[in-house]
């Protein structure tokens, strides 16, 4: 099987992030973008929703360095519950390092809820320069 690479990658991210936008994570919607997190999920070695939330992320932090919970929300237009539905998937990324998190200096610190997130560099720059997905310590 050919490895997914970035020219291909940035495109499906790019329409992830689009479509995403006011989604409300509604079923239908990731059935809409079934084929793309295929494609996304299968270049990360992770589910279609670890790699939803990856590309939100990658795009996200183009913008800013650390992207909340809030941010998602806001783009998505969803509830905090509904983001918290996604617990283990965060909780997977961070384990295999494809996030890193820290707790953001101007929010409450000891919610969970108030991490900001962060692709690891090593994806972001193997995604930019059409690089196989990198092997990250463990």
């Amino acid at each position: 099987m050919e490895t997914a690479h970035a020219p291909n990658l940035l495109k499906t991210i790019g329409k992830v992030f689009e479509e995403a936008q006011e989604s409300k994570l509604a079923p239908a919607f990731f059935e809409s973008i079934d084929g793309e997190l295929c494609e996304l999920s299968d270049y990360l070695k992770t589910t279609k929703s670890q790699a939803f939330f990856v590309a939100i992320l990658f795009v996200m932090s183009h913008w800013k360095d650390k992207v909340s919970i809030n941010n998602l929300i806001d783009h998505f237009h969803c509830s905090i519950v509904q983001i918290l539905e996604f617990n283990n998937d965060f909780e997977f990324l961070l384990s295999r390092h494809i996030l890193t998190k820290q707790k953001s200096k101007y929010l409450r610190k000891l919610h969970p809820t108030k991490n900001e997130f962060a692709i690891h560099e090593s994806i972001v720059e193997a995604i930019l320069h059409n690089k196989p997905m990198p092997e990250l310590e463990e």
